[in-house]
């Protein structure tokens, strides 16, 4: 564990595991625990006009639940383990002693930045919600992971993403590099995409959430959109 990890972890009073999938807090609920992921990946997420919309994937090493430490106010967001998950949990008493130690002007800064965080992370997710508006549209896709290579055909797709028909499962939060060519356009293109979802009925596959999309291919992709549903 390098250093930082090492400090990280000095004033952790409890570690908790959870199963894969489990819903470690939900948004809006109370709480100002500050947890740091010790093993495994937790999903911070919010829910925009009925859609899960993914805000942060976190790995070992990283912190959440500080926004409401800060400002004491409902999560912001909720948060649940990607496969098997441990967290520590920070002695809230040594933190509000060290908090509460500050000088005003420290304190009304941490402030600030809690609610402008609480800001951005609305309208980001907000702003995905709009892109992964989707149009029905089948098209070959292919997708790689580590050494194993898979080809397979989409249903639809969004700005945000797309969802490749398959049997052939991903663990969600797992990296793939994907390759398509969207209908009518001869040149391909090429990301990283995160697997975030698996349908729960009907045909079977997953949802990819596109990852450093560059612009270029997110115009192109805008303007498939528009052109598909006849905007």
């Amino acid at each position: 564990m390098d250093s930082r990890k090492s400090q990280l972890n000095l004033n952790i009073a409890a570690e908790e595991t959870y199963r894969d999938g489990t819903v470690i807090f939900e948004e809006g609920s109370s709480g100002d625990w500050i947890y740091i992921v010790l093993e495994g990946k937790v999903e911070i997420y919010k829910m925009i006009g009925g859609k899960k919309i993914v805000v942060d994937l976190l790995e070992a090493g990283d912190l959440f639940g500080e926004v409401s430490f800060i400002d004491k106010q409902p999560r912001s967001a909720s948060a649940r383990a990607i496969g098997k998950v441990t967290v520590g949990i920070y002695d809230r008493q040594f933190l509000t002693q060290a908090y509460n130690m500050l000088p005003t002007d420290f304190k009304n800064v941490f402030d600030y930045l809690a609610r402008r965080l609480r800001k951005v992370t609305t309208v980001a997710a907000t702003l995905a919600g709009r892109r992964t508006e989707r149009v029905d549209h089948a098209f070959e896709i292919e997708y790689k992971k580590a050494e194993d290579f898979f080809t397979a055909y989409s249903a639809n797709i969004g700005g945000g993403g797309v969802f490749i028909k398959t049997q052939a499962l991903l663990p969600t939060g797992s990296q793939v590099s994907l390759r398509f060519n969207l209908p009518g356009d001869p040149a391909p293109i090429s990301t990283a995409a995160r697997i975030v979802w698996h349908a729960e009925r009907g045909e079977p596959g997953m949802g990819a959430e596109f990852l450093h999309l560059s612009p270029a291919d997110q115009i192109r992709i805008n303007a498939f959109l528009r052109r598909a549903k006849g905007n």
